[in-house]
């Protein structure tokens, strides 16, 4: 009997110590599986971190690219040749802006759709069309529009101004239709032109009572030249 008993409480003691050893391992694996995923949690930020970098580096080499690109373009403007201004200030030029602003005014005067549309590009931003770039064509089915309504008129230009390819005309217009109803007052054209002096950009201000004044920075022509 001592003996079945001590055999007995051996293996208790094995049992114990089994079962102390499984409880010791189960706590060893959960630590283990806790360093595992904060191991993984760890490695994902560093993921994230990674294409972070590689994104701003990205970002940061475009930068570059654009930078190294505007002073190419810088360069070759640089060592491009200069071009020369449209209407430079100068005596010259005054007469023939002179003379191109009493011809257009004859033509709008006599109706002379011909003549006059060779003051306009062959496509003009015109302000009857809605501030929009349009064909020279219609920029004259416009102004026909207003010979047919005004059939008699007459123009007194008053100023001729410039600064660069920026023109200015100021003048006194009088209309009358058929009927002799008639209307006057101070008009002001304002164009851009290119480099063969053609009207590219055209507006105008109307003023019923006062004279309107030339833009500032902008050279008077003197009408009295020749």
């Amino acid at each position: 009997m001592s003996e079945k008993r001590s055999f007995l409480l051996q293996k208790q003691n094995d049992a114990g110590k089994l079962n102390q050893s499984k409880l010791l391992k189960a706590e060893e694996n959960a630590r283990l599986l806790v360093t595992l995923q904060k191991k993984k949690k760890e490695v994902e930020q560093l993921r994230l971190q990674y294409k972070l970098l590689q994104a701003e580096q990205s970002a940061a080499n475009k930068r570059i690219d654009a930078l190294k690109q505007k002073l190419a373009e810088k360069a070759r403007c640089k060592e491009a040749p200069r071009v020369h201004p449209i209407n430079p200030p100068c005596l010259e030029t005054d007469a023939c802006l002179r003379q191109t602003a009493i011809a257009y005014l004859k033509a709008r005067k006599q109706g002379n759709a011909s003549a006059l549309s060779r003051h306009f590009a062959p496509d003009c931003n015109y302000q009857y069309a809605n501030n929009r770039e349009v064909p020279n064509e219609m920029v004259m089915n416009n102004i026909r529009e207003l010979w047919e309504k005004w059939p008699q008129r007459s123009y007194r230009l008053l100023k001729v101004a410039y600064r660069d390819n920026h023109v200015e005309l100021i003048y006194i217009y009088k209309y009358a239709d058929q009927r002799n109803h008639s209307i006057q007052g101070y008009a002001k054209e304002k164009w851009e032109t290119n480099s063969a002096g053609q009207i590219i950009h055209w507006r105008e201000e109307l003023h019923p009572g006062t004279s309107p004044a030339e833009s500032a920075g902008y050279r008077l022509v003197p009408l009295n030249i020749k």
